[in-house]
């Protein structure tokens, strides 16, 4: 049996027993849409589900399922950057090399042309394929983290994190790069008298696919978060970023938004919109969670 088979079955189980998961923890469904140009003047579109169970407190665990739907040849969206797709045939057609990307991305001409793979200088622009979508399940995601200190009554709390990325997307789809990545990293929080402060900080440690190098990145956040507005919505705001992970794209970096309700039955609206050619134009992301609320110690994205 293949380790991807085991992950869908997996993937099948943690479905199937959502009901009883709601009684342990708090499970989070969401769904979005992105677009981005990276600096080009071509723009890509993708949509996004995912699936997010976390549960503790001082010990905490999560685990993330997604699935994605996007435009064939377009660079494959991560949380760190774009990353060119896997080459198809033997001037890589169908997707955008990172010379391509970075050509664009205003580390280039600015002029928004795409350059063939080929070193033949007759080979027409290599461009993601229009109106052609690949869809498939995303990667798969654990993470855990232990509170350090503070917590419970006090102001203050640090925690200590990381994270594995399971490699279920498809490489040959152009969903995923199909190498395993990790991330270490501690997070924060800090109670004012009418908001509260967040952060966090760390190393993600990317594995290179067969067709491209990418760097390992330090990454880190930092926002506020309201206190509760007529006692029902909380706001929050912040700005992230990372160094860039494939040479020549640039540096990645995002601001944020978020609301949220609070209740048996919460639901969310986040949105983040790219400060760089490196991040995604804008996201838009919404969804509900339920069941055990868990504390969301300096996250931004989905938790928060």
């Amino acid at each position: 049996m293949s380790d991807r088979t085991v992950v869908l079955i997996v993937v099948a189980a943690l479905l199937v027993s959502t009901p009883v998961l709601a009684l342990s923890g708090e499970l989070f469904l969401l769904g979005g849409i992105t677009q981005a140009s990276y600096g080009t003047d071509t723009d890509t579109d993708a949509q996004a589900a995912r699936l997010t169970f976390v549960t503790g407190d001082k010990y905490q665990f999560r685990a993330d399922v997604g699935f994605l739907r996007k435009e064939l040849g377009a660079p494959i969206p991560t949380g760190q950057g774009p990353v060119p797709g896997k080459p198809r045939g033997p001037q890589g057609q169908g997707n955008q090399t990172d010379s391509q990307i970075s050509s664009n991305s205003g580390n280039g001409s600015g002029s928004g042309s795409t350059e063939a793979s080929s070193d033949d200088p007759t080979s027409d622009p290599v461009d993601p394929v229009q109106d052609e979508w690949v869809s498939g399940l995303g990667d798969v995601r654990l993470a855990g983290s232990r509170r350090l200190v503070g917590g419970g009554a006090k102001v203050f709390r640090l925690d200590l994190g990381a994270q594995v990325k399971i490699p279920t997307a498809d490489p040959d789809e152009d969903l995923g790069t199909g190498e395993w990545d990790a991330y270490l990293g501690l997070t924060s929080e800090y109670r004012f008298w009418s908001a509260t402060g967040f952060g966090g900080f760390g190393w993600n440690y990317l594995g290179d696919p067969e067709w491209q190098t990418l760097n390992d990145v330090v990454e880190g956040y930092i926002g506020v978060e309201s206190e509760p507005l007529g006692g029902r919505l909380i706001l929050s705001g912040w700005v992230e970023g990372n160094p860039e992970v494939v040479d020549g794209l640039g540096s990645r970096a995002a601001l944020g938004f978020g609301l949220r309700s609070l209740g048996k039955m919460r639901w969310r609206l986040l949105t983040t919109l790219g400060l760089t050619d490196a991040a995604q134009d804008f996201t838009i992301l919404f969804g509900t969670s339920f069941g055990v609320k868990t504390p969301t110690v300096g996250t931004r994205g989905p938790v928060r």
